[in-house]
């Protein structure tokens, strides 16, 4: 975050950098949660300031939305969710960001309500998955799918078999994508997540 984002000379990499400070914030107690959070969005709203791309802006909402999700107020969430989406599938190279803020979505849902959230947002993660192509959130992706299948298969009888085969093609997808990723912990890290679900 520090080289590539925060001390980087584009503008637009800054605000990154504080909005993905917000999430790595989210390992902190509470308290100590929103004085750190709220500082660097107030540092990526004075970026934003001087550079007012949709970009930049997309950024911006992107920290608020990580907030949100953390802070758990659930209609500033969804506002920021909508706001930072919108916003990036206009540019044609935030893939892996939009990837990143579906993944978000899904587990908020997944912590915050009882009712399971939509196939259609694991499908809309792995597309823009597999458009960035980075190998790591299509792993991802495909064991959420898997995921899913697998416990659908458990609350449908009639479609079991056919559920139980959707899941280990998924899963098959992402073991077979995992020797792909060069970074030798993060593949470690997709073998322990694949082998967690199976």
């Amino acid at each position: 975050i520090t080289n590539d984002l925060l001390n980087s000379s584009e503008v637009s990499n800054q605000i990154l950098g504080q909005s993905a400070l917000v999430y790595f914030y989210t390992v902190q107690k509470e308290n100590i949660y929103q004085e750190v959070s709220l500082k660097a969005l107030k540092k990526a709203e004075e970026l934003y300031l001087k550079d007012k791309t949709d970009r930049n802006k997309a950024y911006l909402d992107f920290g608020y939305m990580l907030y949100y999700q953390k802070t758990k107020k659930h209609d500033k969430f969804v506002e920021y969710f909508n706001k930072s989406i919108k916003l990036l599938k206009q540019e044609k190279d935030e893939n892996f960001l939009i990837t990143i803020i579906h993944f978000s979505k899904i587990e908020y849902i997944e912590a915050h309500f009882t009712e399971k959230f939509n196939k259609q947002d694991l499908h809309d993660a792995l597309n823009y998955a597999i458009q960035s192509k980075n190998i790591w959130t299509q792993v991802l992706a495909y064991n959420n799918l898997g995921n899913f299948d697998f416990q659908q298969a458990n609350l449908e009888a009639q479609s079991f078999q056919k559920l139980v085969n959707s899941a280990a093609d998924y899963f098959k997808k992402s073991y077979d994508l995992i020797p792909q990723i060069k970074y030798k912990p993060a593949q470690t890290d997709a073998y322990v997540y694949y082998y967690m679900n199976m």
